[in-house]
């Protein structure tokens, strides 16, 4: 997926990325 850091993470085949992209997607989908 062309990324340097791990782990990534998935919700449903989306990529979301790594713990600060999760937290912000978190924020979002509230």
């Amino acid at each position: 997926h062309g990324v340097d850091t791990t782990p990534q993470v998935f919700i449903d085949g989306e990529r979301i990325g790594g713990s600060d992209d999760l937290e912000r997607w978190l924020a979002d989908a509230v």
